[in-house]
């Protein structure tokens, strides 16, 4: 190899940990506020006098909704899934391999 394809190598996969990296923290955060503002809603509510039916109510209905669009959104992805799943049978049948099966072996 030469050393300018080296030195490419080596910077690209600084690049990508990197990426990686900033992605990682930046979902810590993300989970963070998310499981801190879940955490005081009962709290928030009770400032407001909501009674506890009231908050049961919210929260409640917060997670049928969440729930409800994983069920809904699920579908679409399922078959997406399966027709990526044919796509890459198909081939791997064209070029006489099997799935799995690693190239040179």
């Amino acid at each position: 190899m030469h050393q300018s394809t080296i030195s490419a190598d080596i910077g690209a996969s600084r690049t990508a940990f990197r990426f990686v990296l900033l992605i990682g923290v930046l979902s810590f955060f993300a989970d963070f506020t998310y499981e801190g503002s879940r955490s005081i809603l009962g709290p928030f509510l009770a400032s407001l006098q909501a009674t506890g039916t009231v908050v049961g109510v919210i929260t409640g209905f917060g997670e049928l909704l969440g729930y409800g669009l994983r069920l809904v959104s699920g579908a679409p992805r399922r078959c997406d899934r399966e027709v990526l799943a044919d796509h890459h049978l198909r081939l791997c049948r064209a070029d006489g391999r099997r799935s799995g099966s690693r190239a040179g072996r």
